[in-house]
């Protein structure tokens, strides 16, 4: 009977949390008194078959049918609200944060533009997300007060079959969530914005008047800019592989291999970088010689330690793509 729990699951999922107790008692006893006393799983099949796509069953157990957007675009209103309310705020902050990094300078004190940059940013993403909501649920007003929806998402009207359900019902070991890329994508533009444009930022910071004032920073400017082009290339490559599990939400052997070759370029990446001795600032090395009592022999090692660890978590992540991809099968 798992398959009759799996459809009541997916119809009552569609309902109000005060209508789902009442229906799903009516629609089980419906469903059994299709049913004989021990059906197979083909005659089951067929039941639930006939009875539909659980999207239209749910609103024969709706109470209240009162609605600005009907049963025929609200899942698809809900899925595209759902998405465009997690992209536009970030993609606001992320706007906000570049032209705070390309107009303020870091004299100011860590604190200060800290405070005023993270201000900026989710004074944005809440613009963003006011402006989205408005305008996709504008939209799907519109296009139900148009009678349109029949037209644009006729899915619903589509011979709906059992396999359907199947598929929304996959293991969820291998399911990557929406939320969780929306915070790697958010990561992976701050930290390439902060590379680029204010690298200066990253370093050695002291506490002085009440607020950290950058002593050192880490990179030589100069010989940060000749890895630029190889940092954003990645960054772009890893934005794609992010974009690509938040269409997907589940992993694949393909995207493993994708994301297994990303692993292996950004740790060639990194070690070069770690262990080039031009690239780290001298001052920042002495602030933290000084502070550790470290040798400059001892510095050599902890880098090489740095790029082992580093190569090492990526291991792990294209290690558990391919075991996640392999449950999908």
């Amino acid at each position: 009977m798992m398959l009759v729990d799996r459809y009541v699951d997916a119809v009552m999922n569609r309902l109000p949390k005060a209508d789902r107790e009442d229906a799903q008692k009516r629609l089980r006893e419906k469903i059994t008194a299709r049913l004989s006393e021990n059906p197979s799983e083909d005659e089951i099949k067929t039941v639930l078959e006939e009875l539909g796509n659980p999207a239209i069953v749910a609103d024969e157990y709706r109470k209240v049918k009162r609605y600005l957007i009907g049963p025929a675009l609200y899942d698809r209103y809900l899925s595209v609200l759902k998405i465009v309310m997690m992209i536009v705020p970030i993609v606001s902050a992320m706007i906000a944060l570049l032209e705070k990094l390309m107009e303020t300078t870091v004299a100011t004190g860590l604190v200060n533009f800290l405070i005023e940059t993270f201000a900026d940013m989710v004074s944005s993403a809440f613009q963003g997300a006011a402006q989205a909501f408005l305008w996709v649920t504008l939209g799907f007003v519109i296009m139900e007060r148009q009678g349109i929806s029949e037209e644009i998402f006729s899915k619903a009207k589509q011979k709906w079959s059992i396999e359907d359900l199947k598929k929304g019902s996959a293991s969820q070991k291998n399911r990557i969530t929406r939320g969780e890329m929306m915070i790697a994508m958010f990561f992976t533009l701050f930290f390439t914005a902060i590379i680029c444009f204010k690298p200066e930022l990253i370093g050695w910071y002291t506490l002085k008047n009440e607020d950290f004032i950058l002593v050192e920073p880490v990179f030589v400017t100069e010989r940060l800019n000749d890895f630029l082009p190889a940092i954003v290339f990645l960054a772009l490559i890893q934005f794609g592989i992010h974009v690509y599990k938040f269409i997907k939400k589940r992993w694949s052997f393909p995207l493993a291999t994708i994301n297994f070759a990303y692993n292996t370029a950004i740790s060639v990446l990194v070690t070069v970088m770690v262990l080039d001795k031009s690239l780290i600032n001298r001052g920042f090395i002495a602030q933290f010689a000084e502070l550790t009592k470290t040798s400059m022999s001892q510095w050599s090692k902890l880098t090489w330690v740095v790029a082992a660890v580093f190569i090492f978590g990526c291991t792990i992540d294209s290690i558990v793509g391919f075991v996640k991809s392999k449950k999908s099968e």
